[in-house]
């Protein structure tokens, strides 16, 4: 399910390719050229999305469960996984998508949760975006080159587009998206 490419090294400028395991909870790296498997990495989440950052690390989000864990991908080790903050989060627990702000935090959208999240590496916080009423399925998610976050969401059959600026999310705390910052889409049907 997870597909990443890391900033490489002085033999793969270019780099490496990342693949995830779902359901056997693993992480591959591969050769650029031939696919060939150079590594095989045991993580504590089920791979479904992966994102490289600047200071070496891929970190991997899971479907349906917040927990995120990283892999220094110069090194191979494998980080300690970091569990959903559902205390921050009203028990809520699902997320899909994965993205990276220009603070270096990892967001991911909420599925079954009225929310996105992002996990900031520097301190181990989380903060979190609620969504206005009745979103609460989410999918992908971005930041574009202003720092305006956007992500895909949904209720009842119906597309949406929400956006904030990531410097809302603060740390240990849950801010509100405001209604006007949602933009309807057309009909899933």
């Amino acid at each position: 399910r997870a597909l990443a490419i890391d900033l490489g090294d002085a033999q793969e400028p270019d780099g490496y390719g990342w693949v995830g395991g779902y359901n056997n909870r693993k992480m591959w790296k591969m050769h650029p050229d031939d696919g060939r498997i150079l590594g095989e990495y045991d993580v504590n989440v089920q791979p479904y999305g992966a994102i490289a950052t600047a200071d070496g690390n891929m970190w991997i989000t899971t479907l349906g469960d917040g927990a995120i864990q990283s892999i220094n991908t110069r090194t191979g080790d494998v980080n300690p996984r970091v569990d959903n903050p559902a205390g921050l989060r009203g028990g809520c627990a699902g997320s899909y998508g994965v993205g990276l702000d220009q603070f270096g935090r990892v967001w991911m959208n909420g599925v079954g949760c009225q929310d996105s999240i992002a996990y900031d590496p520097r301190d181990g916080t989380w903060c979190r975006m609620t969504l206005p009423f009745g979103m609460d399925v989410g999918r992908g998610i971005t930041v574009d080159s202003s720092g305006r976050m956007w992500a895909a969401v949904g209720y009842n059959g119906q597309s949406h587009m929400a956006y904030w600026d990531a410097s809302d999310c603060v740390s240990n705390q849950a801010n509100a998206v405001p209604q006007n910052q949602l933009i309807r889409g057309p009909d899933d049907t």
